[in-house]
């Protein structure tokens, strides 16, 4: 996983209760075993925010707005919280996984997500 992550724009409607499955992989484009992982997702208002600002930032963990359907072919979904699609505006996320001995974080995909007006 040391390639540059994937970039994948989402487009969202505003108040709908939106979700986005996605397929992790490596650097030859096989999927990413999640067995034994740590997958979390970050959603801030741009790139140059940072991960951990006091606010503005959302952090999507494993039972918490990420949810691992299947480990061995690296399926994985996020929930976006009502604060992220309550009105339209633009938003940068980015999904990261933490696996290996010794373990690193890396991002596997990132990108714009876009909420239009309903």
């Amino acid at each position: 996983m040391d390639a540059v992550p994937d970039f994948v724009n989402l487009t969202l409607v505003e108040d709908d209760n939106e979700s986005a499955s996605f397929r992790i992989v490596d650097d030859s484009g096989t999927a990413l075993s999640l067995t034994g992982a740590d997958v979390f997702a970050v959603i801030k208002a741009s790139q140059a925010v940072e991960d951990d600002a006091s606010t503005g930032v959302f952090t999507l963990t494993e039972g918490d707005g990420v949810t691992i359907d299947d480990a061995a072919q690296g399926l994985i979904t996020l929930t976006f919280p009502e604060s992220v699609t309550e009105s339209p505006g633009v938003w940068f996320y980015k999904i990261r996984v933490t696996r290996g001995s010794p373990s690193a974080t890396k991002t596997a995909i990132e990108g714009w997500l876009s909420v239009a007006d309903a």
